[in-house]
């Protein structure tokens, strides 16, 4: 429904100059024509109208709750980067996914149920 009231008042405002097809002036002395700078405006006015209804992501608050857990956005990080860090083959060593994650789990873990293979028990 929203694509189509986009695509409504796109085609509504490419025609503005004239009145649906129906020249605005003598076309025999100029021309009604839309600039790229117009036609710009017009697609992003059309994306702008469309992207009005796209939900935001989820609030900072949920963070908070995968605080100290393996979800932690901050732990993710730190063990992605490391693991990456560690796999890049340097030289002729290269180390595996396997033996890297105990590494970069004992560096990026804040909390000891970072540390732990599995899901902990909620006891």
């Amino acid at each position: 429904m929203k694509t189509l009231l986009s695509l409504f008042l796109v085609l509504l405002l490419v025609t503005e100059s004239t009145s649906f097809g129906v020249p605005a002036t003598d076309t025999s002395t100029s021309k009604a024509t839309v600039g790229r700078s117009d036609f710009l405006g017009i697609i992003a006015g059309g994306i702008a109208l469309g992207t009005v209804g796209v939900p935001l992501p989820a609030a900072a608050g949920d963070d908070a709750a995968k605080s100290g857990t393996k979800k932690d956005p901050t732990f993710e990080a730190c063990l992605s980067t490391c693991m990456y860090e560690c796999t890049k083959p340097k030289g002729a060593e290269q180390k595996s996914r396997k033996e890297c994650l105990p590494e970069c789990k004992q560096s990026c873990a804040t909390t000891k149920a970072q540390l732990m293979t599995g899901v902990p028990s909620p006891n």
